[in-house]
């Protein structure tokens, strides 16, 4: 279990760590001292477990091998876009709202050097390989309701765009600093997007904003 369910008095809290499929260094559990630095903490290579998963698939590198890591790996994200796919189709402004609400209370300023280009130039210059480029494809089915609820919103607290912007890139800025990059930067947004709620419906809601900005240039570089 990676998320902990929201209770009465506290919301849902993400308690997965991400853990290396092979060793970070070459004494770590199923090193690969043929991997650089950089393909060590690159997206293909990480996975989110629970706390007690990544102590046990350290301890027992034999039992759980690089196949098996990466086979539980391309099936939580098979199942994740799967779900994403569906429910991106019934979310509502319910949902735009519930998820948006924690993002516009970063005071931070925006930049404003970031200039449109095509996403899938964006993607090229980013790193973006095809997993990402699939989560893109499926936030971009509700570009449209994206757009009408910030405009929405927009209309009656002018200062709401700014900071919706402005928590996307300030987090954006923070994953740089701790050496993401691509993918895996990618899926860091991802999941701030939707402020670590379990539910799909609301995973969907945040994918559809990030990507509206992914598309429109305000977030990742250009």
């Amino acid at each position: 279990m990676c998320v902990e369910e929201a209770t009465n008095g506290d919301p849902s809290a993400i308690v997965g760590v991400i853990a290396h499929i092979e060793a970070k260094s070459d004494s770590g559990p199923r090193a690969n001292p043929n991997l650089s630095d950089r393909q060590r903490d690159s997206y293909p290579n990480l996975i989110l477990l629970c706390p007690n998963h990544h102590e046990l698939v350290d301890a027992r590198e034999s039992t759980y091998t690089v196949e098996m890591l990466r086979g539980w790996k391309a099936d939580r994200e098979a199942k994740v876009r799967e779900f994403l796919a569906r429910e991106i189709q019934n979310i509502t402004f319910v949902e735009l709202e519930a998820v948006t609400l924690a993002l516009v209370n970063n005071g931070t300023t925006r930049s404003d050097s970031m200039t449109l280009i095509p996403p899938q130039a964006k993607m090229d210059r980013n790193g973006l390989s095809t997993l990402s480029g699939t989560l893109i494809n499926i936030g971009l089915v509700q570009s449209k309701q994206v757009q009408q609820y910030v405009e929405t919103v927009g209309g009656v607290d002018r200062t709401f765009v700014t900071r919706l912007t402005s928590g996307f890139i300030t987090e954006y800025q923070r994953n740089i600093q701790e050496g993401l990059q691509g993918d895996s930067l990618f899926e860091a947004l991802r999941l701030f997007s939707s402020q670590g709620r379990a539910d799909m419906r609301f995973q969907s809601a945040g994918l559809a904003v990030l990507v509206y900005l992914f598309e429109r240039c305000e977030v990742f570089e250009q």
